[in-house]
């Protein structure tokens, strides 16, 4: 596994960058899991034909607001596949501020 990380400050197109590798390494048949940190889910949703993916802290949230167990989480649930087969994940919240992307915390917990 080969991982592929892409910072810099806003507005200089790294959601852009980023979707592009992912399309372009999809395409050649390798396979893909784009992991999205911006607020604003231009990564992801640029790959997801426009659709909003969830970040995992907020279908945790549901699942607690409806009563079920912390741990009923599974990878099909923050795991989405797109109709080309990219795997999209959203990391930390939307939202400005948003401060767990750069963090131990949100790519430690990524480890499947």
């Amino acid at each position: 596994m080969k991982q592929i990380a892409i910072y810099g400050k806003g507005g200089i197109g790294k959601s852009t960058i980023a979707s592009n590798i992912s399309a372009a390494l999809n395409e050649q048949g390798v396979n893909v899991m784009q992991v999205g940190c911006d607020p604003k889910r231009d990564s992801t949703r640029i790959l997801a034909g426009g659709h909003l993916i969830p970040a995992v802290l907020e279908i945790y949230r549901d699942k607690l607001r409806h009563g079920q167990d912390a741990h009923a989480i599974s990878l099909d649930d923050i795991v989405f596949k797109t109709p080309s087969g990219h795997l999209l994940r959203r990391s930390g919240r939307s939202g400005a501020g948003n401060r767990l992307c750069g963090t131990r915390g949100s790519h430690g917990r990524s480890r499947f």
